[in-house]
Order: C-alpha cells, then sequence, then structure tokens
C-alpha cells in the first residue's frame, strides 16, 4: 500500500465509524434519485464504479479500524500523553512509579520502592539520586534517551 494511500485510509477509517458510513458519504442524491435503492448504490461504491477516489475495501477499512484501535490503547497506557482532540494531558502510573507532571521544575516520576525522584529534564545536572541518563542515537529516533534507576535493596 502506497504512503499516500496509507494516509488517505487512515482519514477514512478516523473519519468514519462503519464501513457502510463511508459508502453513504460517496452516494450523491442523484444516485439516489437514479438508483433508488440504497444497497445498490453501496455496491456500486464499494465495486468502484461510482464515489470518488481510489476503492477501500471492506477488509482494508476493518483492518485499519483494528490498527487505529491499537495505537490508542497503546497510546492510554503510555505513562504520559497529550490528547489533541480533548486538549488534555494524561498521565499514568505504574507498578514502579508514579507520574508528577504538576511540579514547577517539569516532568518526574517517583520510585514506590525507594521513593526516589528520577527527573527527566534534559537541562538538569543530575537524572536523579541512583539514576543514569544515557542518550543513544540512532538514525530512527531524532531524541533517544535512557533512564536507568538502581533501586536500594533492603539488608
Amino acid at each position: 500500500m502506497s504512503k499516500g494511500r496509507s494516509e488517505g485510509l487512515d482519514r477514512i477509517a478516523e473519519e468514519f465509524e462503519k464501513y457502510e458510513d463511508f459508502l453513504d458519504s460517496q452516494i450523491t442524491d442523484t444516485d439516489m434519485f437514479y438508483l433508488e435503492d440504497e444497497t445498490l448504490a453501496r455496491e456500486l461504491v464499494e465495486l468502484g464504479y461510482r464515489g470518488t477516489g481510489e476503492i477501500i475495501t471492506r477488509e482494508d477499512f476493518n483492518q485499519k479500524k483494528k490498527e487505529l484501535a491499537i495505537q490508542e490503547e497503546k497510546r492510554k497506557m503510555a505513562k504520559n500523553y497529550y490528547n489533541w482532540e480533548s486538549q488534555s494531558v494524561y498521565s499514568n502510573s505504574t507498578s514502579n512509579y508514579i507520574v508528577i507532571a504538576d511540579n514547577p521544575s517539569g516532568l518526574l516520576f517517583k520510585n514506590k520502592k525507594d521513593r526516589k525522584l528520577v527527573v527527566v529534564d534534559p537541562w538538569a545536572p543530575t537524572a536523579g539520586d541512583n539514576t543514569s541518563r544515557t542518550s543513544v542515537y540512532s538514525a530512527m529516533y531524532l531524541q533517544f534517551v535512557l533512564y536507568d534507576h538502581v533501586t536500594r535493596r533492603k539488608t
């Protein structure tokens, strides 16, 4: 699938809840006047005889909907993310870390076991107690930073 077609399919899958809604968007009042049957009009669009743009099959549409749902679920599981549609920030704590997003010095993570802070500010002099910051250079990513936090052991 070409990049342009993939981006178009992304937009269509986000815009329409069901494949039938997409087909209906391709049908004009003139089509309904002459065909007088919504099912027939949908079939003609699905076969590519009527409509605008490339043919998008039901399988392609449903596959893209599944991919978008998986991406959204992964985004919700992330530690911290910004939802552009609702203009809001979400933070999710994990079994090891509490997310502190309202700190004046920026985003922090607090380890639940030793209660030490991990500072992810790139301009901070240190990443926190028992924490090391390692920058990894890669052609795939603009910025890739690993934070390694070692918890204290009880003796």
